[in-house]
């Protein structure tokens, strides 16, 4: 897509023995595949804008490499001393949008292949069909649980950043609130047998944090 051309534009830019004659070919490598990789996120956009005035600013450090490597020519100190500092500035922006523009992207793959709320429903129901061996009209309940309260509890938890809540505590006791109401519709759908084995699973212990939780809010 073009992350290959762009890593290899960006070694380019760590020339450091003789960056006034690579980097105006490095600013026009990473141009050409930030331009590729523009219509991923608006990072990447501004990225390619920072590496076209790059490329300017590549031109001209060509035109002073050539200059004094070839024909002799002397500059003031202070105009190589403004020329690196403007260098290292823009380097380093567009660094910033690049590895923003990465980091984006790699966030936005995550949560395309993050499962939804409905999904992650029926992975949990299918899990306790096979570990507890449900019966299909409880797989049925336990799906149909979920469903439903999965995404209530993530209402809840959308009212209360709305609300601009950052009270973590508060966000423990609504999900503690709502896996204890599904934990009692699934005291009435399994067996005792079928509710033991579940409680082997880690929801004996969880329920015995919750709890621990609940008293100490209460301040027993």
């Amino acid at each position: 897509m073009g992350f290959g051309t762009l890593f290899f534009g960006y070694f380019l830019l760590l020339n450091i023995a003789y960056y006034r004659l690579t980097d105006a070919i490095a600013a026009l490598v990473m141009l050409y595949a930030l331009y590729k990789l523009a219509f991923v996120n608006k990072n990447f956009r501004c990225a390619a804008i920072s590496s076209a005035v790059f490329s300017v600013f590549g031109i001209y450090e060509l035109v002073i490499g050539f200059s004094d490597m070839f024909f002799g020519a002397s500059f003031p100190d202070t105009l190589y001393s403004m020329s690196a500092m403007v260098r290292s500035l823009i380097v380093c922006i567009v660094t910033a949008f690049m590895l923003m523009g990465i980091c984006g992207e790699a966030f936005a793959q995550q949560q395309q292949d993050a499962p939804d709320i409905f999904e992650q429903a029926e992975m949990e129901a299918d899990r306790l069909q096979r570990v507890l061996d449900l019966e299909d009209w409880q797989t049925f309940y336990v799906d149909s649980t979920l469903k439903h309260d999965f995404p209530a509890m993530m209402a809840e938890y959308e009212q209360l950043r709305q609300s601009k809540v950052f009270n973590t505590n508060i966000y423990q006791d609504v999900r503690d609130k709502w896996l204890d109401q599904i934990d009692a519709t699934y005291r009435r759908i399994f067996t005792d047998e079928q509710w033991a084995a579940y409680l082997k699973q880690g929801a004996g212990k969880a329920q015995k944090a919750r709890e621990k939780r609940r008293l100490k809010a209460q301040g027993k």
